[in-house]
């Protein structure tokens, strides 16, 4: 876990300097054509047997509205568990894992912690860890090309304007780094994946 740990704190380190951050890749959706040849072609798939993984892609095409997300995960009573790709995206694909490693170490997908503001707190943590989580565990598969460290910087600070106060991306991977190095450690372990 110590490798994980130093591959997070150098990437928080490029968090706590926005400016210097590259844009986030382009988004491309999935077209009818491209979406199941997609999915041949991503990483650690070897987890979708044992986690009991079902991956699906939606593609976009032919004047259908764009979707709200990039991929979503489905947790299901039977313990079964979908993901569907809306978007051509390796990032997003370990986005999703990292949503499953959380549930592999024990929270709850659907635990809420609503405040006075009416501010879903785990909510918040969870989307940062499995967004800055997909960068540490692309970075260790040395996968450097499909770390989208400006999404990650974007898609958590959207997330931490629903707060009344001010938080920085980097403080807050920071204040997590003892949970997503844990999911990321899950993901590479059962994937088979030295770490790092």
């Amino acid at each position: 876990m110590d490798k994980i740990e130093e591959v997070a704190k150098n990437l928080i380190k490029k968090l706590e300097d926005p400016d210097s951050l590259p844009a986030p890749f382009p988004l491309q959706w999935l077209g009818k054509r491209s979406a199941i040849p997609f999915l041949h072609t991503l990483p650690l798939r070897s987890i979708l047997t044992p986690w009991n993984i079902t991956l699906s892609a939606q593609a976009t095409y032919g004047g259908l509205p764009e979707p709200q997300y990039r991929g979503l995960t489905y947790f299901y009573p039977d313990n079964s568990i979908e993901i569907e790709m809306y978007a051509r995206s390796v990032n997003t694909w370990i986005h999703e894992l990292m949503h499953v490693a959380a549930t592999k170490n024990g929270r709850d997908p659907g635990a809420k912690s609503i405040d006075s503001y009416g501010i879903d707190h785990l909510w918040i943590r969870d989307e940062t860890i499995a967004e800055f989580g997909a960068a540490i565990a692309l970075t260790c598969l040395n996968m450097e090309e499909h770390v989208d460290i400006g999404r990650c910087f974007h898609y958590v600070r959207c997330h931490l304007a629903h707060l009344p106060y001010p938080r920085t991306v980097a403080t807050k991977c920071k204040s997590n780094l003892p949970l997503v190095c844990s999911d990321v450690e899950t993901l590479l372990r059962t994937a088979g994946v030295e770490t790092c």
